[in-house]
């Protein structure tokens, strides 16, 4: 009876191995890399945030007037983009102030809170006038999804936010064992790739939580969301107007990027003049935004 148990145990994880792999490989088919980079049977671990201060700019104004955050993923980090292009860069230099970056690529809402959660993060930092947080539609899938992909296997943050927006983190009870590759390809495809769901309501959440985490150690610090077209499509994401009266009804700065540039004219920032091959924002584009955003924080 236990050489019976044994054999079918080692069949079960031949079987189970098998699958991996399997799954591994059609995955890599949706992700679009190469599965040689990828190392087998790895279990996702918790996001940790680390600061680039590589991507800072105009520390050389530290003093003069009070900093400015910038604050998202990709984009608002500057992807794909020379340091002298990026969006703090030129912010820093059309505002003449200090900028941080605490964005971040493929992060969304919930690792922003993440973030501003740490109480170090406020400590030997000079308050910032404005933090800025820069939004794509996108961002709705992020607040939804558990692992980022599978060539980075972290967990993404969540939290339970009550009607004060006080916020606790919840933990994550799906992590992952070893073999149980097939569960974590479910997971991928379901809520990582949950493209096309708004989220208005749990957006405003994470960000009425982070603004009052912020103001809770910079009480005059405000706080500006900037909605970005995500892609060259067609039909651009816009917010409700009943969102957009919400946020601002309780002390959120909200603009259009395409307005803040064009006005109401209906031109957008997409095309080849205004993004990257990959769909980040082009140099141009950062330059228009930092632009006519430092003539309206002014």
């Amino acid at each position: 009876m236990k050489k019976i148990i044994i054999i079918n145990s080692i069949i079960i994880i031949i079987l189970l191995c098998i699958l991996d792999v399997f799954f591994y490989y059609k995955q890599s088919d949706i992700e679009e890399f190469d599965i040689k980079e990828y190392k087998f049977f790895n279990s996702p671990v918790d996001f940790k945030y680390e600061h680039n201060k590589d991507m800072n700019a105009g520390m050389n104004f530290i003093g003069e007037k009070s900093p400015l955050f910038i604050i998202g993923c990709s984009f608002a980090y500057s992807y794909g983009l020379n340091y002298e292009d990026s969006f703090a860069y030129k912010l820093a230099n059309y505002t003449q102030r200090p900028v941080y970056v605490f964005a971040l690529p493929s992060t969304g809402p919930n690792e922003t809170l993440k973030i501003f959660s740490d109480k170090k993060l406020f400590e030997g930092i000079p308050e910032p006038e404005y933090i800025i947080y820069l939004f794509i539609e996108n961002h709705f899938s992020r607040i939804n999804s558990r692992i980022y992909s599978l060539i980075s296997p972290q967990i993404r943050p969540f939290y339970k936010i009550d009607k004060n927006y006080d916020f606790k983190e919840k933990p994550c009870l799906n992590r992952y064992l070893f073999l149980s590759h097939i569960y974590k390809y479910y997971y991928l495809n379901r809520y990582t790739y949950n493209y096309g769901v708004r989220e208005e309501k749990k957006f405003f959440n994470i960000m009425m939580a982070l603004k009052k985490q912020i103001n809770k150690y910079w009480k005059s610090t405000k706080l500006v969301i900037i909605r970005y077209d995500e892609a060259n499509i067609d039909e651009p994401f816009l917010f409700d107007k009943s969102f957009i009266e919400d946020i601002e009804n309780n002390g959120i700065i909200y603009y259009d990027a395409d307005e803040l540039v064009f006005g109401k004219t209906g031109e957008r920032m997409i095309g080849d003049i205004y993004m990257q091959e990959d769909q980040h924002p082009s140099a141009y584009a950062m330059q228009l935004l930092s632009e006519k955003l430092a003539e309206k924080l002014n």
